[in-house]
């Protein structure tokens, strides 16, 4: 395409390309069709620079041999209220993938979760 990979306008983007081609061209799928060759260029892919941060390094988590020696905790809410509760807390055992679902508020403590735990 003329409008985005000559040496002139030099790899614009989706939205230039279209400006540029739309001084000169149009037809009823136009917006679409550049939007999918920028995307396909090779030469954007490669020197495309990324605006958001970048994700934090993954570590693994040690393997599990016994069961409830790992736990994960997480809590589902706010829901809509039902007998004093509005949020789930959500306790998954790594090795068996057992999970026991306590009803909670959204306002629990670390001390109200270890009641729970006890």
């Amino acid at each position: 395409m003329a409008h985005h990979d000559s040496p002139i306008t030099g790899h614009p983007g989706q939205y230039r390309t279209q400006e540029l081609t739309g001084r000169e061209f149009w037809w009823p799928t136009m917006t679409k069709d550049i939007k999918r060759y920028v995307e396909a260029c090779e030469v954007c892919q490669c020197t495309k620079i990324h605006q958001r941060k970048s994700n934090m390094l993954l570590y693994p988590t040690e393997i599990v041999t016994e069961p409830w020696e790992t736990i994960a905790m997480d809590i589902i809410g706010p829901l809509p209220e039902s007998k004093g509760y509005n949020a789930i807390l959500v306790i998954t055992e790594y090795l068996t993938k057992m999970k026991i679902l306590v009803p909670c508020t959204t306002e629990i403590t670390s001390a109200g979760v270890t009641v729970i735990l006890q």
